[in-house]
């Protein structure tokens, strides 16, 4: 009896011990184009949509982290044209229904099910270079920040010899 409370105990520490899953973000592509243009005033607007998926997505404070971390660097402004209005990028939690496979095999589920369900934040870079953070539940915006993002082009100067 005495082993078997033993081997119990030592599970209950092992798998309590276990390392949660690391998030890993992956690009998708819906119906949606991913860049977009229109004129207004004249003026050639740029929108550009990306959306990803979030694998072992918690709301645990280093799963945030990892998404700020990848956001930020992915909107660096360099990359857009000049021209853009603005630059979206969604992330949808995996579940069930929202996954790379039911979303291939259907990419209007995107705006059916998982824009309601299953996105859980919104980055959006404005033409005014204002980065705009917002934390979704439910299909509802539970939480927005804005920063103002430092438009001067960052550079290494390299040493020829």
């Amino acid at each position: 009896m005495k082993t078997l409370l033993l081997i119990y105990s030592i599970l209950i520490i092992a798998l309590s011990c276990r390392q949660p899953a690391k998030p890993q973000i992956i690009q998708f592509t819906t119906y949606t184009k991913e860049v977009d243009s229109s004129v207004s005033l004249n003026k050639m607007r740029v929108i550009y949509n990306y959306f990803f998926l979030v694998r072992n997505y918690s709301s645990k404070k280093e799963v945030i982290s990892v998404i700020d971390s990848f956001a930020n660097n992915f909107l660096e402004t360099g990359k857009f044209s000049p021209n853009r209005e603005e630059v979206r990028i969604f992330f949808y939690k995996e579940t069930s229904n929202t996954n790379i496979e039911s979303i291939q095999a259907n990419p209007r589920e995107v705006d059916r099910y998982s824009n309601e369900h299953d996105l859980v934040w919104c980055f959006t870079l404005k033409r005014n270079n204002f980065l705009k953070k917002e934390k979704i539940k439910e299909g509802e915006v539970i939480e927005t920040n804005s920063e103002l993002i430092d438009p001067t082009t960052k550079f290494r100067i390299k040493r020829v010899e």
